[in-house]
Formats: C-alpha cells, sequence, structure tokens
C-alpha cells in the first residue's frame, strides 16, 4: 500500500486500524508488545499467570476481524480495495523481560512459541485463514470456542508437525451452520484418511455449501 498512498496518508490509515486493533487486546488483559509496521505483537498471562489467556486471546483475534468492517469508509476514502487480518495465536513457555542493548532495550517476550505464533500467522495464507490457533492454544481455551482443525504443519525452525486449527467463533455465539461445518469437515478428513475419496468429496461439497468459499475447504480440496 504505501506505492499508493502518501506518506500522511500511510500514517493515517495505520492510526485508524492499530487503535482498535490494540484495544481488543488491551480490553482482554493483553500486553500489547509491539508495533511492527502495520502488525501487532501482544501476549497475555505476564506479568501475572492468567489461566483463561487462550480464550482472551481467542475474544481478542474475533473482535479484531469483527472490527474491520468499520474501517471501510477510511479504506474507500483513500482509493484501497478492503484489506484482510490474518492472526496467529500459540501458548507456551516464553522468556519476559527487559530486552535489547545496555542503552536502549523493550520489554518483551522471546522464544520458540512466540516464533510459533508469528509463523501460525503466516500460515493463514497457505490456507485462506484468518486466525489460526496452535494446538496448546486450542487444548487451553476447550469448549470455550469453536475451532476447525485444519492440518499438521511443519513451520520454518521446527522439525516436529503442529497440529493448527481455525478459530471461528465463542461457541456460546457459534451459528449451527459454522457447528455443521465443522463436523462436515472433520467427516472429510477422516474420510480421506480412510482412502475413501468419494465419502471425503462429499462431506468437502457439504462442508463448501455451508460456507461458499471457506479457504480450507479449496486447499484440502486442491
Amino acid at each position: 500500500l504505501t506505492e499508493k498512498l502518501e506518506p500522511q496518508e500511510m500514517v493515517t490509515l495505520l492510526n485508524r486500524y492499530l487503535t482498535p486493533h490494540a484495544a481488543a487486546v488491551m480490553e482482554q488483559g493483553g500486553v500489547v508488545d509491539k508495533f511492527i509496521g502495520d502488525a501487532v505483537m501482544a501476549f497475555f498471562g505476564d506479568p501475572l499467570p492468567d489461566p483463561g489467556h487462550a480464550e482472551k486471546g481467542c475474544r481478542a483475534a474475533l473482535r479484531v476481524q469483527a472490527q474491520l468492517p468499520d474501517l471501510q469508509p477510511v479504506w474507500e476514502e483513500l482509493g484501497l480495495d478492503a484489506f484482510e487480518v490474518r492472526i496467529g495465536l500459540n501458548s507456551g513457555q516464553a522468556t519476559v523481560g527487559n530486552m535489547g542493548s545496555e542503552n536502549r532495550f523493550d520489554y518483551t517476550a522471546m522464544g520458540d512459541e512466540v516464533n510459533l505464533a508469528s509463523r501460525l500467522e503466516g500460515a493463514n495464507k497457505a490456507f485462506g485463514t484468518k486466525i489460526l490457533l496452535g494446538s496448546c492454544t486450542r487444548e487451553e481455551a476447550g469448549a470455550a470456542v469453536l475451532a476447525k482443525p485444519i492440518a499438521a504443519v511443519v513451520v520454518v525452525g521446527r522439525t516436529q508437525p503442529e497440529p493448527v486449527y481455525e478459530l471461528l467463533a465463542l461457541a456460546q455465539e457459534a451459528t449451527d451452520a459454522q457447528r455443521a461445518l465443522v463436523v462436515a469437515f472433520e467427516r472429510a478428513q477422516a474420510a480421506a484418511r480412510a482412502a475413501d475419496l468419494e465419502a471425503a468429496r462429499t462431506a468437502l461439497a457439504e462442508a463448501e455449501r455451508l460456507r461458499p468459499g471457506d479457504g480450507p475447504c479449496a486447499w484440502f480440496a486442491w
């Protein structure tokens, strides 16, 4: 976008976008670590442990996505097409504290689990998803969220595959169609593992009917 906009226009767009994004994190008790261009790095569960960190992270991510239509007037005023936001969520142990040089440092989180969250954000592009959860976040969030199993992914920097899940909704807000989508997609996966390709295609078609244009369905079919 920087090629299409004047510097002041880019600043205006970023400020309008990052303000509600950061607010969604802070409303759930998260810490906005830093802004990296148009990205927001945030974490939950520090400085005090928070057993509900996974659900809160999911709530913040869903809130970010829900707020995007509010920015449409800004996009249109600047002559831009609507843009997508991709989010990666992961849970685990991290090193948190003041890090940097002797003269300048930031309070931040580092470690393998932090890197995985970043990789999951990027993996959304391959699967056509908007929010991907690592397996630990999915487990921690439990029945509070509705999530669709996607695949086991080997990300850069790791040798073991990581099961990833698409976050669809909070469980209490999920629609019947979203719940049926998860069931149909899981049925397609089970049929494919059993080498029953006809049953897999049928289940996948049902999932796609429930959510036309579903990214994971297109990825799986391909």
